[in-house]
């Protein structure tokens, strides 16, 4: 008799290819009515199996190496960037430490460079397709890439994480001037909107002189003595 351990890798092999559901194979109709973001993808990403999307994301790294499984996207023919979508809030520790999703070009294509030369909160629009879904995980390729002027900077960054571990502390001056900081530079439109929330939440709540600004305080005289 053939010892049971044997069948484990066939068996695994094709658990595996039943689930790399490829675009051909049941492409996915979108309940979305708006445009998708990268966490929908990610959260459903049958759902958008074959289809193209416009995403906005922001680049985490650029990861050398990775395990391709049974899907199209080995390291000698495709690079990758793994990204956050445009719609997390960075100065959340939860968003920041979870990535969305890990998206691939083809390498030999005008594709390559770009990728090759993008810098950690560089942001992007990205024309993809999700080509194939396997561990129920997005695989996406990258069609085509387009580099956006408004920027999430690394500073912005630091300034608006310490705004909350501020307002989480209720130092709500710090807070208040930790997001002001963070707003000065061209941030993305989503992102200043929520910092100036943040900011006017943190200034409602700094405590209130106790004197009337209108009245003036008496400066004391000195001594004769002492003048």
């Amino acid at each position: 008799m053939v010892p049971f351990h044997r069948f484990l890798p066939v068996a695994l092999a094709l658990m595996l290819a039943g689930l790399a559901l490829g675009a051909g194979e049941g492409e996915g109709r979108s309940k979305h009515s708006g445009p998708p973001t990268l966490s929908d993808i990610a959260r459903s990403p049958r759902e958008f199996l074959g289809q193209e999307l416009v995403l906005t994301i922001q680049v985490e790294s650029r990861p050398t190496r990775w395990n391709p499984f049974l899907t199209r996207f080995g390291t000698e023919d495709y690079c990758a960037l793994l990204a956050w979508g445009d719609e997390q809030r960075l100065w959340d520790r939860e968003d920041y430490s979870n990535p969305r999703a890990m998206l691939f070009a083809r390498r030999g294509t005008p594709l390559e460079p770009q990728i090759q030369s993008a810098s950690r909160y560089g942001r992007f629009e990205a024309t993809a397709v999700v080509r194939q879904v396997l561990l129920a995980r997005p695989w996406i390729e990258i069609t085509a890439l387009r580099p956006l002027p408004e920027q999430f900077s690394e500073g912005s960054l630091i300034h608006a994480s310490r705004g909350v571990e501020f307002m989480a502390a209720e130092h709500w001056e710090l807070a208040t001037q930790s997001f002001e900081r963070a707003l000065a530079s061209d941030l993305p439109g989503r992102v200043r909107a929520d910092l100036e929330g943040l900011r006017a939440d943190s200034l409602a709540r700094c405590p209130k002189p106790n004197r009337d600004p209108s009245k003036k305080i008496a400066v004391p005289v000195a001594p004769p003595a002492l003048r």
